[in-house]
């Protein structure tokens, strides 16, 4: 079997590939032999129409959001001067040449949301969302940040990052939200742009996270892992924030530890941050503050890294690394 780097779907696909690859080789192989580059021609000229009646249906689409897309710049620009009002007009314009699609208006709430102006982002954030699909995730995870009613995005998004991976949820959630201006990160919390490379939000409010329970069956039956709000990171993973007070150099408190269901009772993970030192830390069984101090640029957001080991047990995710609670920062003396 054939592996697709791109895309390999195991029930038809790549039982077809192998031999379109063949045949591909073949069909270039034989080019050199005059007597049957006719037959030959005829055969690219009879895929390129079916390649090109594939992506025919689409040609109109593509060509209405690069309209949009151009069209919905001095939109943005005027965000970035702070012509608020008349930005407003622009993306509008600039939606209505490509009306079925949420993408004008979430560009333009994300451009929002980045220069400051949450109310004017929930506003094109609700704009887009009844355009939005299903798996369409930035109208909500806008919404969780800027929304008076942000409770009620956080559930949806915190359901979708059961239902899909929890790490796609985050990655994007990374690229549309700026860093959270604050001093602390409470994870499993309302943590999305301030996230990444971690799997799911467990623990928290029984209310918000009982639909949760399907899959948080920890083994064995005996033990209980400690409660609180929580993500278990991946191999490597990354928590941000914008700090409320400016200063050269902060003091970095991270909450975090290996305590069951984790195969690994001493795991060494190390810490990265702006200034690139690397911070050792030997961490036990419960969970609890790890300090170390980091130097940055004034009005620079703090983004700290995390490398560390990876277990897997039946009935948790696999290659889970350590469990972080809690980042919080301070002005260091």
């Amino acid at each position: 079997m054939v592996v697709i780097v791109f895309h390999n779907e195991i029930r038809y696909r790549s039982a077809l590939m192998p031999f379109v690859f063949a045949g591909a080789a073949g069909g270039l192989a034989a080019f050199p032999d005059r007597s049957r580059r006719r037959r030959l021609w005829a055969g690219v000229l009879l895929g390129a129409a079916v390649s090109a009646g594939s992506v025919s249906p689409y040609a109109s689409g593509a060509a209405r959001a690069l309209r949009s897309s151009l069209a919905l710049q001095p939109a943005l620009l005027a965000v970035d001067e702070g012509r608020i009002a008349e930005s407003r007009v622009l993306a509008a314009a600039a939606a209505a040449r490509d009306p079925r699609s949420p993408r004008p208006w979430l560009d333009y709430g994300r451009r929002l949301g980045w220069r400051g102006h949450a109310a004017e982002a929930a506003e094109a954030y609700r704009t887009a969302l009844p355009l939005s699909s299903f798996a369409n995730w930035r109208a909500p995870l806008g919404l969780a940040r800027y929304d008076p009613d942000r409770a009620r995005w956080l559930e949806q998004v915190d359901r979708a990052s059961w239902d899909a991976d929890p790490w796609l949820v985050l990655e994007a959630a990374w690229r549309e939200l700026p860093p959270p201006v604050t001093d602390e990160v409470l994870l499993a919390r309302g943590d999305y742009g301030a996230v990444r490379g971690f799997l799911h939000p467990r623990g928290g409010d029984p209310a918000l996270f009982a639909h949760r329970q399907e899959w948080a069956r920890y083994e064995p039956p005996g033990e209980v892992p400690p409660a609180g709000a929580h993500r278990w990171s991946r191999h490597r993973a990354w928590l941000r924030l914008q700090p409320a007070v400016a200063s050269g150099a902060y003091e970095v408190t991270r909450e975090m530890g290996s305590p069951f269901p984790s195969t690994m009772s001493a795991p060494a993970v190390v810490v990265t941050a702006n200034d690139g030192i690397a911070h050792a830390f030997t961490l036990g069984r419960e969970v609890r503050p790890y300090s170390f101090r980091v130097a940055i640029s004034p009005g620079q957001p703090l983004v700290a890294r995390i490398d560390a080991p990876t277990w897997s047990r039946i009935g948790e995710p696999a290659d889970q690394g350590v469990r972080v609670d809690r980042m919080a920062v301070r002005p260091a003396p």
